[in-house]
This record gives structure tokens, C-alpha cells and sequence, in this order.
């Protein structure tokens, strides 16, 4: 008789596209409920496991935002899903886990977190991996709230919204730590707010840990240490230990169970232990007939603690000194500031058959970019001092380190760049290996948090990228870490030139100028500003417009108490953000098309439809010819700062102006002001008026002593409502100071100077300040609209009109705004992009 061959069936499963979105939850836990099997599939990915058999592929949509359903975890045995090892030392390998095994590390990780429905998370790492889905499965079952950012991890989106209150947790890698805390002033003052903390496993020095824990005081901050097949297999809560402790990944809890093997490698025992390894014959079991699961890493216990000491297969052998490569990191890290972005992986060498190859992108610890290499290099001689392998090391610039999407380290991909450096790296350069650093990998990262997924290539630029004045900011103030020396025109130049910039400028040992000083609330005071403007023409100019108020009403006298505010305020933040990003004389013409661009053609546009809805609505009959040439309605405040735009750009460009000229204009226009004749053109005269407010804000900006002295800042507190006052003074006291000019042209400018120093960050009024322009353009349409669909159902209480209409004349333009960035072809009518 021949042999008895048992046949097995393959695993029936559902695939579906891995894609961090709400999309891909919703429908991992609708096929749990199901009791269908998953499988989490990169989209272009093709299973080739003979084990396994795709009934279903599901594409995922994209989308972010809050996710807020309750799931609450199964204990069965049944399959849940099959899960992709990450492959960063050979293949993937299907691995399958139960309901038991992911129902397992939900409570563990509730309990040593102390979970409850409050938490509303910022998942910075992706939900298409254990980590992160993890994440969400945990707060799924408390009934808590998981946000899904739309570019990733960002710090800047992170800060907004724990200073905002709209999350209290963060879940983030090692490595997006780092980037944390090299922008931790972001974070300084609003640190206090987190309250929980989960950080992936990955080597981080114990300095990095204490650094983290000091940034958020009051968080619940866990590390955790684990597989794919068994997942969080260990805790170190790190806000309540100290010591040695910190330098461990913790200790297991519940019915997991670790210990050392002979061989010094880290097993694992307990319930969520993947049950196997898919294979032809079935569900391969991983552990032994005993339970455990001997794992590819090394470790070792210091007083009940577990320390990872790398993996097996990362060791490199310098001269038959085993070393592990991680653990030469984490030593590395412990002597770098908080940050660093470095990673080891083992090189060959011809003499001693491998060494210790360290990676590296430039350290911001605050010098001048040179200096930090050789900090670096002594560092690493430090440790390979104390792990006896004297100068078995290199040191090798790379533009980015590799890593898996769950930011795990690409070692072999390291050793193959390090190979492929030596074949074709000059010999002074092979002896000093690293000596020069990357400053331009920084770069490039510094467009890819601004702008996400936007940039493809280094032949793009900051104008090409679509960037405005608020992100020329940001981004100025990003590269100046990069490159002492930033050059006017910078935006118009490529990542690739900014970075070999960068590589130049810290090879010449360049250091920074004295910095811009640019106010934290800038945001928020524009935000106010436009939230001014807005109030008024809800109340209306005049006793027939708006509200249709008579001009004694409280309601006007408020609105006209804070005349010499509102557009003034606006119109010296405009000159401030000009300043950041200047007209040059090479670049004159890109700057004069990309103003007309945003102003000249929305513009345009607009005062077609307000013409054609007062012709229809109203049945007015205004000349469509004065419409264009004088500025219509509020449209006006466009033309005066297209003008303004021009003269300032011709002084800039033509006679290159030093800060004695804007001061001369000031007081050239504030001279003559009052000669000029009011001519029915473009508001010439009005925007003549604002010029000086304008010119102001370029002082500000270019003058950061003005902003930083503590007695014009007093000054302007005590005055400010003194100026206010004085409007409402008597005609004849009133007229010895000039009240309709000097008073105003000061008023404007003291309370410039007092908002920028004193006034507080306010998040919506920060979101609001994104929007400023299509607010101010549209929100006379959405006001009288709503205002006239009130007054139709008999709505007639004035409190409850203003609310609405200023309500409604804010957010609607944002999302008019959200909309026509999807509608490209149109967009720039309607937005100026």
C-alpha cells in the first residue's frame, strides 16, 4: 500500500489594502464581527503562501479624522487574522493570530496604561501595523477616541491640537520621539496636557527617556518590547521608574512569561503568542511542545528587568568580537543629545572582517553642524572603547536613515550603502567617514513635514510647492538650523540647491545670524483681525447695511471703537509675512505673477459675482465699469494691497532699501496725507492711508529689537486704551491731537505692537488665520444670506442675527476653501490657489 497523504485546506481570507485610513478600521473591525479571517495586504502585494486562499479584496479608501467606535476585544481561539512578519532580516512570513492572542495584549495594555474613555489619541504611527492598530483596538474598547493625521506624524499639527485640548494621548516610535524633542519648545509650555504615552520598541537610551518624561510630566508614558507573533511582550513605564530600569525594556505582566536561553536569546510564553506560521500543511506552530517561543534576539535580566541586547543576526564580528548592533546604538544614544538620528548595522572591512558602520543624518544639538560630527565621532569612539573594539567603526553620511514603514531599521541596507560608499568614496574621504554629515537630507525633510506627500522630486521649490506667507515662516525658520547663512530668493531656488547649500555652509563652519523674531500667536492675532472685520460688516458700515442698525446703537459705537484697529492690525500683519518673503531684484517677476495670481484674479471674480447678486437681489444698477476701476464694496481693501504690493516690491528691488527708508515713508506719507485729493480711483487715497501700517510691519520684522524691547511693549499696553478713548473725546480737544489722522495712524500701530507681545494663542483663531483671505473675500455673500433667510422665517433678535452671521460668514469660506483645494481647475477664482 502507498502512503497515507492527509490533505489540508487552505485558510479562507479576506484581504485587504493596507492603508493608514478610517477607512481600513472600519472595515478590520466589521470583518471581526463577521468572524471572517484578514489579512492586511500592501495594495500592489501578491501572496504566494500556499496556505492561504483570497475569497475577498477589499480596497480601503483614503481619509482621516476621529475614529470613535467601541469594540469591545474577544478571548476565543478562533483566527482573527494573518499578519505579514515586517521582513527587515528576509522574508515575510504569514503569521496567524487568534482573537485570544490580539483580546490579550487589549487588556494588558489597558491595565498598565490605566485606559479609560477619556483618551482621545493622536496615533502618530501607522494603524496598518501591529503598533498602531494596536493602539486602536485599545481604545476601541474603553470607548475612547483615535485620531488619524492626514500627512503622518506631525509635531507642529500634534502641538496645535494638545494645546487645543482635542487630544490628551500620543503613541509615536523612537525615532519620531527624537524629531519631538528636537522641536520640544513647540511642546514646552503645553506639555503638561498629555496623559498617556505608548512608544514602540525600538533602542532608546535612557538620557531619551528621562528627556521624554520631562517634556510631559504628567503623562502615563509606556514603553513596550515585542514581535509581530507576540506582540507587547513586555512594559517599562517609564514615568513612574528610574535608574537602571530605564535603560531595560521593562517586565511582562499578566500570564506572559520571558526568560533567557542558554544561548542568551529572549523567549516568550502566554496567551498572545501567535498560534503559528501559515504554511501548505497547515498552521506550523512557532513555540515549542512547552509553550515558549525562542525569539532571534539577544538579552539579558538586571534585577528582574529585560534588556534587549540586539538581535542574533545583527551581530557584527570585528576581528571575533561579537558585538551587537543595536546595543552599540543604544550606548551611542545614551551619549548624543536628545534627537540624534543615528543607526548601526554591521559593514565589511578588510581587515578585521566587519565593523560597526554608524549612520547618521546631522544632530541638532545646537551647534554649528561640523561640530556636531565630531561630537559624534568621539561618541562612537567612546563605545567602541568600552566594548573593546578600539576603532572597529565608521562613521557614514546617509540623506536618510532606512527604515520599514513602522520606522524598524533597514540594517542590511546600511552595510549595502556603506559597501557601496567605500568603492566609490575618494581615500581622504574614506578616512575621515563621516566626517562631513548630511545637512541636506535635513532639508529635504524639512519640505516633506511641511508639505507631506507634495514633494516628488529635488527639483521642486518653495514657490512651486504652492507655499504662502505663513508657511515661508515656518519653513525659513526650519532651514535656518540648516543653513546658517539662508540667501534672499531662497524660495524660488530647489531642495537640491538648498542642500548642497547646506553641505557647503557647514563645511565652512558658517554660523547663524542673529535670528527673526517671529510671534508664536501671529496666527491668532490674525485670526482676531479678520474676525474684526468680519463683525463690523455684519453690523454693517452704515445704519442701511448689515443689521440695519441706526448709527447710535451700541452695536455701531463697539464697531466703531475699534476702527483704528481692525484693518490697520491686518494690514501690518501683511506687511510682517511680506517681509519673511520679500520681493528681490532677480525674482521681481515671479513675485509680481504670484500676487496677481492670488490677488488680481480672485479679485476679478469676485467683483463679478457681488456686482451680479446686488443687480439681482437688490435690484441696484451700479456701473460695472466703476466697479472694477474704484474697488467695489469691501473688495476695496484687495486693490489698495495689490498697490501696496507694487510700491513696496519697487522699493525693495529697485532702490534696496535700508529700515531708514521705511521710515522715511511713514512719515512722508503721514505729511502729505492729508494734501492728497480724494480721487474716485482704485481708493488710491485709502490705500495710501494703510501704507504706513504696512511699512510698519516690514519694521517689526526686520527690526526684531522693536518687538523684543520690554518698554515700547509697556508702553503700548497703557496706551492702547487711551487712544481708544480719545476718539470720544470733545470736538475741540479732539482736534488738538487730529483725531481722524494721527490718532489712528498711532492707535494702529500701538496696538500692533500690543497684540504681537500680549496677546494669547487661541486655536481657532490660529486655523481661522489659514484662511484669512477667503474669508475676508467671501464672507459678505454667506453673511447676507443667512442674515436674509433669518429675517424670512421672522427672526428678528439682534443678539441671535450677529451670532449666526458672524458664525456663519467665518466658516463657511473655510469650507468653500477646503473644497476648491479638490477643484483645481476653478480653485484659483474662487481662493487666489
Amino acid at each position: 500500500m502507498g502512503e497515507l497523504k492527509i490533505s489540508y485546506s487552505p485558510i479562507n481570507v479576506v484581504a485587504v489594502e493596507k492603508r493608514n485610513s478610517l477607512s481600513f478600521l472600519q472595515t478590520m473591525f466589521e470583518l471581526y464581527r463577521q468572524d471572517r479571517v484578514v489579512l492586511p495586504l500592501d495594495p500592489a502585494a501578491l501572496v504566494t503562501s500556499p496556505g492561504l486562499h483570497i475569497v475577498e479584496r477589499l480596497d480601503c479608501g483614503a481619509g482621516s479624522g476621529w475614529f470613535w467606535e467601541r469594540h469591545a476585544p474577544r478571548h476565543d481561539r478562533a483566527i482573527a487574522q494573518i499578519s505579514m512578519t515586517s521582513g527587515t532580516t528576509g522574508a515575510s512570513k504569514p503569521m496567524a493570530l487568534s482573537h485570544l492572542a490580539l483580546g490579550d495584549v487589549t487588556n494588558r495594555l489597558i491595565e498598565i496604561m490605566g485606559l479609560d474613555d477619556t483618551i482621545a489619541e493622536y496615533v502618530g504611527v501607522p494603524v496598518t501595523f501591529s503598533f498602531g492598530f494596536g493602539r486602536v483596538r485599545a481604545i476601541a474598547a474603553v470607548g475612547g477616541r483615535s485620531f488619524l493625521p492626514s500627512r503622518n506624524f506631525r509635531v507642529d499639527e500634534f502641538a496645535a491640537m494638545l494645546d487645543r485640548g482635542e487630544v490628551n494621548s500620543l503613541s509615536a516610535v523612537p525615532s519620531l520621539l527624537r524629531v519631538v524633542l528636537a522641536q520640544q519648545d513647540r511642546l514646552r509650555s503645553i506639555g503638561a496636557k498629555l496623559r498617556w504615552l505608548e512608544i514602540g520598541s525600538q533602542a532608546m537610551s535612557r538620557q531619551e527617556k528621562e528627556a521624554v518624561r520631562d517634556l510631559f510630566p504628567n503623562a502615563c508614558i509606556v514603553q513596550h518590547y515585542g514581535l509581530t507573533e507576540a506582540s507587547r511582550s513586555t512594559f517599562l513605564r517609564i514615568s513612574s521608574e528610574s535608574g537602571a530600569a530605564l535603560a531595560s525594556v521593562g517586565k511582562p505582566i499578566g500570564e506572559v512569561e520571558v526568560k533567557i536561553t542558554a544561548e542568551g536569546r529572549i523567549a516568550v510564553r502566554g496567551p498572545h503568542v501567535a498560534d503559528g506560521i501559515v504554511t501548505a500543511s497547515g498552521i506550523e506552530p512557532i513555540t515549542g511542545k512547552d509553550g515558549w517561543l525562542v525569539t532571534s534576539d539577544l538579552g539579558h535580566f538586571d534585577d528582574g528587568w529585560l534588556h534587549f541586547d540586539g538581535r542574533a543576526d545583527h551581530l557584527v564580528n570585528v576581528g571575533g568580537i561579537k558585538i551587537p548592533a543595536e546595543a552599540f546604538e543604544e550606548k551611542l544614544l545614551a551619549r548624543l543629545e536628545p534627537g540624534a538620528d543615528v543607526a548601526c548595522a554591521a559593514g565589511k572591512d578588510d581587515l578585521r572582517g566587519e565593523i560597526v558602520v554608524v549612520a547618521h543624518r546631522p544632530i541638532d544639538s545646537g551647534g554649528d553642524g561640523g561640530g556636531d560630527v565630531d561630537v559624534l565621532r568621539k561618541a562612537a569612539g567612546d563605545v567602541a572603547e568600552e566594548m573593546s573594539i578600539r576603532d572597529g567603526f565608521a562613521l557614514l553620511p546617509m540623506a536618510a536613515i532606512p527604515r520599514t514603514e513602522t520606522n524598524k531599521v533597514r540594517r542590511h541596507e546600511i552595510g549595502a550603502a556603506y559597501h557601496a560608499w567605500r568603492r566609490t568614496a575618494p581615500e581622504a574621504g574614506r578616512a575621515g567617514a563621516g566626517a562631513g554629515g548630511d545637512p541636506g537630507g535635513s532639508v529635504r525633510d524639512e519640505f516633506v513635514i511641511l508639505f507631506g506627500d507634495r514633494v516628488k522630486s529635488g527639483s521642486q521649490s518653495f514657490a512651486a510647492l504652492g507655499g504662502d506667507s505663513l508657511q515661508y515662516v515656518v519653513m525659513m525658520l526650519a532651514l535656518e538650523r540648516h543653513i546658517p547663512q539662508l540667501p534672499e530668493g531662497w524660495d524660488a531656488r530647489s531642495i537640491d540647491d538648498l542642500s548642497a547649500l547646506a553641505q557647503r555652509q557647514t563645511q565652512s563652519g558658517l554660523k547663524q545670524r542673529a535670528g527673526h523674531l517671529v510671534p508664536d500667536n501671529l496666527n491668532s492675532v490674525r485670526g482676531l483681525a479678520c474676525v474684526m472685520i468680519v463683525a463690523l460688516h455684519v453690523v454693517g458700515v452704515k445704519a442701511d447695511e448689515g443689521l440695519r442698525l441706526p448709527l447710535e446703537s451700541l452695536w455701531h459705537v463697539v464697531m466703531d471703537t475699534f476702527t483704528p484697529i481692525r484693518l490697520p492690525l491686518f494690514t501690518a500683519l501683511s506687511g510682517f509675512l511680506y517681509a519673511a518673503m520679500p520681493a528681490t531684484r532677480e525674482g521681481f517677476p515671479t513675485f509680481a505673477r504670484r500676487k496677481l495670481q492670488q490677488l488680481l484674479i480672485p479679485l476679478i471674480f469676485a467683483t463679478l459675482v457681488f456686482w451680479s447678486l446686488r443687480q439681482i437681489v437688490f435690484d441696484r444698477h451700479d456701473s460695472l465699469f466703476w466697479a472694477f476701476v474704484d474697488g467695489y464694496q469691501h473688495l476695496w481693501f484687495i486693490d489698495a494691497l495689490l498697490m501696496i504690493f507694487l510700491v513696496v516690491g519697487i522699493i525693495d528691488t529697485q532702490i534696496r532699501s535700508r529700515l531708514a527708508i521705511w521710515w522715511a515713508l511713514i512719515a512722508a506719507v503721514v505729511v502729505i496725507y492729508p494734501f492728497v485729493p480724494d480721487v474716485r480711483l482704485l481708493h488710491l487715497k485709502n490705500a495710501l492711508f494703510l501704507l504706513p501700517f504696512f511699512a510698519f510691519g516690514i519694521l517689526l520684522y526686520r527690526t526684531p529689537g522693536l518687538l523684543r524691547n520690554p518698554w515700547l511693549a509697556g508702553a503700548s499696553v497703557v496706551a492702547l486704551p487711551v487712544l481708544l478713548a480719545a476718539q470720544f473725546m470733545p470736538i475741540g480737544v479732539g482736534a488738538m491731537i487730529n483725531v481722524d489722522l494721527m490718532l489712528r495712524w498711532l492707535c494702529g500701530a500701538v496696538a500692533v505692537v500690543a497684540f504681537l507681545r500680549f496677546f494669547p494663542r487661541i486655536g481657532w483663531l490660529e486655523m481661522l488665520a489659514v484662511y484669512s483671505f477667503t474669508i475676508y473675500l467671501w464672507h459678505p455673500a454667506v453673511n447676507g444670506l443667512v442674515r436674509t433667510v433669518a429675517w424670512r422665517m421672522g427672526i428678528e433678535n439682534v443678539p441671535f442675527l450677529f451670532s449666526i452671521g458672524l458664525a456663519s460668514a467665518v466658516l463657511l469660506p473655510v469650507v468653500l476653501h477646503r473644497i476648491m483645494l479638490r477643484l483645481p481647475r476653478i480653485s484659483m477664482l474662487f481662493i487666489g490657489r
